[in-house]
């Protein structure tokens, strides 16, 4: 029997704390669906006003469509009735608003949460409420010279980005964000980004997408550069840039309790509110779903092959 990981947090549905706009209101934003869809060969369309990205492929139309955060155009049943009339092969939805006609749609595990930290009482609040281990490895952060500044510097993104991708390479589960994608969104008003130096040298950064409340897109601190010292300093501070502009909440993120323990404790040292999370995956039209899938499982059958006889190739050599 496993341990329950999310015996200690507060967990509450996103319309209880507030938090009805859901951790995924980026794709209803016009600036921020026109970039995304750019950077990945999508479409946005306007669906009765909700911004949806589709996939389209010749001869046989929207193959595949993504919506995240659709609460924000209603519950879940007025929601749902204006995706159907999209008639794409799938429609992924990624919401924090369970629609119960999609239960057996859903494609998320039970234990998916945002991790949210209610920021409404204030700095002090905050940090008092965060756990002793949390607020110590701030202090250690700051004695051992850590400078957590926010920049705009597309150089210093650069740098960054470039650290997050030898840190992740090979790491199972973790996409990175296509660097000109993140660094078009920097260009605009919807983004807040930190880096964290070292005697002068970038070891980190921590980089936020800012709507109707603060989201850790992506962070990340080198262990070796930073001379072991702990990321926590880096998130406070990026609490508090929140806190001093008025956000009422601070997502870092959406993930499986106990598929990531160690990221669960460490989130834990914050004291969010897990928010239910739900991804669901509509089949529509059955014909270019069925396409679709085929398509790609000719695809990885290529992919397989290749690799297989790279690697005979390698042998004989």
């Amino acid at each position: 029997m496993r341990h329950d990981l999310a015996e200690g947090f507060r967990v509450a549905t996103a319309t209880e704390i507030g938090f009805d706009e859901g951790g995924y209101e980026f794709y209803q934003n016009k600036t921020y669906a026109s970039l995304s869809a750019q950077a990945y060969g999508m479409e946005v369309l306007d669906l009765g006003g909700m911004e949806v990205f589709v996939e389209r492929k010749p001869l046989i139309g929207i193959t595949r469509a993504i919506v995240g955060s659709p609460e924000l155009h209603g519950g879940s049943e007025r929601w749902l009735e204006t995706i159907k009339g999209l008639r794409a092969g799938s429609v992924e939805i990624l919401t924090n608003q369970r629609c119960p006609s999609l239960d057996r749609f859903r494609n998320s595990p039970d234990d998916l949460y945002n991790f949210v930290v209610d920021l409404r009482e204030g700095e002090d609040a905050v940090w008092k409420r965060m756990e002793k281990r949390c607020r110590q490895a701030v202090r250690r952060g700051q004695k051992g010279g850590l400078v957590i500044e926010e920049t705009k510097s597309e150089d210093d993104f650069v740098r960054f980005h470039d650290l997050a991708r030898r840190i992740a390479n090979g790491q199972k589960g973790f996409r990175l964000p296509a660097q000109d994608h993140m660094k078009a969104v920097l260009r605009t008003d919807m983004s807040f980004f930190m880096v964290a130096r070292l005697h002068g040298e970038i070891v980190g950064g921590l980089y936020h997408l800012v709507g109707r409340h603060v989201f850790g897109w992506l962070g990340i601190l080198d262990y070796e550069r930073s001379k072991g010292l702990p990321s926590n300093l880096m998130y406070w501070e990026g609490m508090r840039w929140a806190i001093e502009r008025g956000y009422p909440f601070y997502d870092m993120g959406a993930q499986s309790v106990h598929r990531y323990p160690n990221l669960t404790m460490s989130k834990r040292a914050y004291r969010p509110i897990l928010v239910p999370s739900y991804r669901y995956v509509l089949p529509q039209s059955m014909p270019k779903w069925y396409l679709v899938r085929l398509k790609q499982q000719l695809k990885q059958a290529k992919l397989s092959m290749s690799s297989w006889i790279s690697s005979r190739l390698s042998r004989k050599q």
